[in-house]
């Protein structure tokens, strides 16, 4: 819900007002969540949310949007502390005044792309495709010659080289190759097997300049794909004048990335009835909010459209009918050996697919950096997010249902079901400490150049390739690297870790849970750190005396606070020895953490 703050003082004043206390009277009517705020005026704030869009009404005077009282009032559904209930008569004025002005607004047809001129709209076409071909046959003229002369000196060439040709690329209006080649200069001389990637990266770029080379012979969805990858936009009236699908669709989980000007935010669904996996996509300038589609948690009830391809996954929201809260974890997940068999065939339809959806059943972790399925295959989890604390706390050791994505770097997860409770994985970026994935015959000959070192042809998976010189070897790299991605198995025998003790104490009500959880984040608490932390040592006195238990989820927070703040300790202690021993004290009327 926070992600839909407009700036970082607007979420943590939510959190601020989002206690019940803080509110007369709170209610959810449909999909309208609505409440009445206590401020510092005479009269309680009106703060009303359209879960539908979402769309805010707030009587403060508030020039943000949405204003702390409107995420607030979201942060509350959120943790389940809003009620069923029938809706004032100034919300209903809001959704009637609503509902008239879209009415008043006619749907006006999108006109057919170029209709206003034809003639014209052709030759633009004929111009552009024009200069993406000749700044992709400079493209491949450029990576024949990294391979002719050697990629051993590439470490001491810097980043310039590959952004002067990714600037060349930019002209040629093929942003898609040229973020392609940007790439390539942040992996050389980067990491233990900084050759194998980079040759392997050069590989895929020269196959997609070979397919962009006869993309009209291509089946239409594969031309498709080969576009999008060099980077030609489908107009958004295109992809929504294509099939619908409505379901409801689980929001998996999200996951932010930013280069030096923009910031992208990838969101996870996977639909209820239909078991198809679905990714959207905003954008942001650096330092702005996105706007927010989906919350990760909940359920959408949308009509969504794919954009073309051979293995369509990105997809714009077409129509939603509204949001809910879900009762348990999304339907459909599946083994280890039936995901991977997924990417394989992803990479077999898109041979430059980077990573794919997964949604696993009944895993649980090893102790070597693996979740592990009933039947004991496994996956290795990627760097950055290979020691899941987080996860072996609410799990217990126990099997889970674990979304997340999987790609030649290993599985990162995005958020896990125990109990049927939705725990989001921590943000943080991800690393890649892959081994070689090419036959060391090409690498050494990319390394010292075919210049000094001819390549005549060889053999992959028992596949004899015949092609000789630097486009031979780069052909032979890109077969190698698809060959060994598609045929990737799970880790075979690998055991999960012991399970832990049923917990006998309850855990804390959901309300304290939330209170915990913003003491333990990052300027939850206006006050500073001090402040915070003199607060949790009182609400783990409380949580001792009272005989709860912490959120497991929250442990690995907790016990983090604890290693920084050695007066902490005792009160940790406490807690622990409550929850094993399981007594709770009678409690107080009226007692919360």
């Amino acid at each position: 819900m926070l992600a839909l703050a407009p700036d970082a003082s607007s979420s943590r004043a939510a959190q601020g007002v989002s206690a019940p206390a803080r509110w007369e009277v709170v209610g959810l009517d449909g999909d309208v969540l609505w409440g009445l705020c206590r401020g510092s005026g005479r009269l309680p704030y009106q703060a009303c949310v359209d879960l539908t869009e979402p769309a805010y009404r707030c009587s403060c005077p508030s020039r943000k949007f949405p204003c702390k009282h409107a995420l607030g009032l979201m942060l509350m559904w959120a943790t389940g502390s809003v009620p069923d209930a029938a809706a004032p008569d100034w919300v209903e004025e809001w959704r009637a005044s609503r509902a008239a002005r879209a009415a008043r607004t006619p749907a006006t047809p999108a006109a057919p792309r170029g209709s206003a001129d034809p003639e014209a709209a052709r030759k633009r076409a004929e111009q552009r495709a024009d200069r993406i071909a000749a700044g992709l046959d400079e493209l491949d003229r450029w990576l024949t010659d990294q391979v002719t002369h050697g990629l051993a000196g590439a470490e001491r060439s810097g980043y310039g080289p590959y952004e002067a040709v990714a600037a060349r690329l930019v002209d040629a209006q093929a942003p898609g190759a040229a973020n392609a080649v940007r790439r390539l200069g942040r992996i050389a001389g980067v990491g233990q097997h900084w050759p194998d990637r980079l040759l392997g990266e050069l590989a895929q770029l020269r196959l997609l300049v070979a397919a962009y080379a006869r993309v009209d012979e291509l089946p239409a969805p594969l031309a498709a794909t080969v576009r999008s990858r060099v980077g030609i936009p489908v107009p958004t009236d295109e992809v929504l004048a294509g099939q619908r699908v409505r379901d409801r669709w689980y929001v998996l989980g999200q996951v932010d990335l930013a280069d030096e000007r923009l910031a992208t935010r990838r969101t996870l669904l996977h639909g209820e009835e239909s078991g198809r996996f679905a990714l959207l996509l905003t954008f942001a300038p650096i330092g702005q909010a996105f706007s927010v589609e989906a919350v990760p948690g909940t359920i959408v009830d949308a009509d969504l459209c794919w954009y073309p391809g051979n293995f369509p996954m990105r997809a714009l929201v077409a129509e939603r009918y509204g949001t809910s809260q879900p009762e348990g974890p999304p339907a459909g997940a599946i083994s280890v050996a039936a995901a991977l068999a997924g990417w394989s065939a992803a990479v077999a339809a898109e041979p430059w697919c980077e990573s794919v959806p997964m949604l696993l059943g009944g895993v649980t972790l090893s102790d070597d950096r693996h979740v592990v399925d009933l039947a004991g295959d496994a996956l290795p989890l990627s760097a950055g997010h290979d020691e899941p604390w987080w996860l072996l706390a609410a799990s217990g050791g126990r099997p889970v249902t674990l979304a997340g994505e999987y790609g030649p770097g290993g599985f990162r997860p995005l958020a896990a079901w125990p109990n049927g409770r939705f725990v989001p994985a921590p943000l943080g970026p991800t690393g890649d400490r892959r081994g070689p994935q090419l036959p060391p015959d090409l690498l050494s000959a990319a390394l010292v150049g075919t210049e000094r070192r001819p390549y005549a042809g060889g053999a992959v998976g028992g596949v004899l390739l015949d092609g000789k010189g630097p486009a031979g070897l780069l052909e032979g790299a890109s077969v190698a690297l698809v060959y060994a991605r598609a045929g990737v198995t799970p880790v075979p025998d690998r055991q999960p870790i012991e399970q832990a003790p049923e917990e006998t104490s309850p855990q804390v009500p959901v309300a304290a849970a939330h209170r915990l959880a913003r003491l333990l984040s990052d300027g939850g608490v206006p006050g500073g750190t001090e402040v915070a932390l003199g607060l949790l040592d009182d609400w783990l006195a409380h949580a001792a005396d009272l005989g709860y238990r912490v959120p497991p989820e929250l442990l690995p927070a907790l016990l983090d606070a604890g290693r920084r703040r050695i007066a902490m300790r005792p009160a940790l202690a406490s807690t622990g020895a409550a929850a094993r021993a399981g007594s709770r004290p009678a409690e107080p009327s009226g007692a919360t953490c």
